[in-house]
């Protein structure tokens, strides 16, 4: 049976990095083999035993080490690792006490700490050999602790290897359960989210006029030139209709933007809801990397202001692809990892069927589904159409990389 691994890192060291290779761990292994000191514990639940008890259930722990590991202070300006109940510090601890395997990685500029510089309890990790995630060259170090885990704790099977049977069906079934929570709004969001038959969703019909939404549109700013139709729908506790935002989203195709570290053609949109200064800019291109099982990888960064009413993004549950803004979504072969804070990635099935018709439907479709949860667990869903500048970059795209 393969084994867990414990990933222990800091949340503010190497953000940029640190998230690339997380979304590498995240895309390789499922999800049940992944734990993180940065995973929250419950209320009331005590954190050097809840840490213990996750390291003694895993085989490896990755220890990250970006150049502010060792120098890292609280807020009173103590440094982190003299505190005994430190997460990164008692998850080291307990896998040097239990005898796990660690894998010192180090990231950007950062150097193995010399055992004089370390606790006592932690002194034994300064003689460990690492492995470094450089600047320029992620995508391959990355891809490298990626076989060196899978040697010493395998994959499971129900993670990417077998996408018809499970991962899709676990999209769909987490769509269902969003249906079913948004109770305000759901006679709109369940046209948007009900997936219609395979015989449907191949042709996307054409829109019948029970599918109109009822929502009134919220004032917008003018249309910008050349950018195309944006909305935003939210739940709204206190209006069984929801409110309905109008935004703007900016196509444009780059023939030679820099993915994962090579130069590739890439689709760009840049999504703005002037009502709820929200900003959103979209990256699609293909996959380069080895180590991730995905054709195309989509890009999301959520830019919100401090006072946003959602109070961030939590979670994107996925994505849909329909012809028009009150058709019924159909939802792609894919799945989502949050790297950071406001930034995730959507890594598309590379099985040969989900290929053909995740890149058919990106094809044909005319708008894009993303529904999102916020920080508050309110529902939204940010509907993109496409329209003539989408369409030039979409086919742009599709003939620079020869599909």
């Amino acid at each position: 049976m393969a084994g867990r691994i414990f990933i222990s890192y800091r949340r503010d060291d190497e953000r940029s990095v640190v998230g690339r290779l997380l979304s590498a761990l995240q895309l390789s292994f499922a999800s049940e083999q992944l734990f993180a000191d940065a995973d929250p514990v419950a209320p009331g639940d005590d954190v050097v035993r809840t840490l213990n008890t996750r390291i003694s259930r895993s085989k490896v722990l990755v220890a990250i080490i970006g150049p502010r590991w060792l120098s890292a202070s609280d807020t009173r300006g103590a440094g982190r690792l003299d505190n005994p109940v430190d997460v990164v510090r008692v998850a080291i601890e307990a896998a040097l006490r239990q005898g796990k395997r660690i894998i010192p990685v180090l990231v950007g500029d950062a150097e193995m700490p010399t055992a004089e510089q370390l606790p006592e309890s932690l002194r034994p990790l300064a003689t460990l050999s690492p492995l470094r995630i450089g600047s320029t060259n992620v995508q391959a170090d990355c891809q490298g602790l990626v076989r060196t885990l899978t040697d010493l704790v395998g994959r499971w099977a129900h993670g990417w290897v077998i996408w018809p049977i499970i991962l899709v069906g676990i999209e769909l079934i987490a769509i269902g359960v969003v249906i079913m929570q948004w109770q305000n709004i759901r006679g709109y969001v369940r046209g948007m989210f009900t997936a219609p038959s395979q015989q449907q969703a191949q042709r996307f019909p054409a829109d019948s006029p029970q599918d109109k939404p009822k929502i009134a549109d919220r004032p917008g700013q003018p249309p910008v030139a050349g950018s195309e139709r944006a909305v935003l729908y939210e739940e709204d506790k206190t209006d069984p209709q929801g409110q309905r935002f109008l935004g703007v989203v900016v196509w444009r195709f780059d023939p030679a933007a820099a993915s994962n570290d090579q130069a590739d053609a890439s689709i760009h949109a840049d999504i703005a809801i002037p009502d709820r200064k929200l900003k959103l800019t979209i990256v699609i291109h293909r996959n380069h990397d080895a180590a991730l099982p995905a054709s195309h990888v989509m890009d999301l960064k959520f830019v919100l202001p401090f006072d946003f009413p959602g109070g961030g993004i939590d979670s994107v549950p996925g994505i849909l692809m329909k012809s028009s803004e009150p058709a019924r979504g159909v939802p792609f072969a894919a799945r989502t990892v949050r790297v950071t804070d406001g930034f995730f990635l959507i890594g598309f099935s590379n099985v040969e069927a989900d290929r053909v018709r995740n890149i058919q439907a990106l094809k044909d479709g005319e708008w894009f589904d993303l529904p999102i949860v916020y920080g508050n667990r309110r529902r939204a869903i940010i509907a993109v159409a496409k329209g003539k500048s989408g369409e030039r970059a979409f086919n742009d795209a599709f003939a620079a990389w020869g599909q």
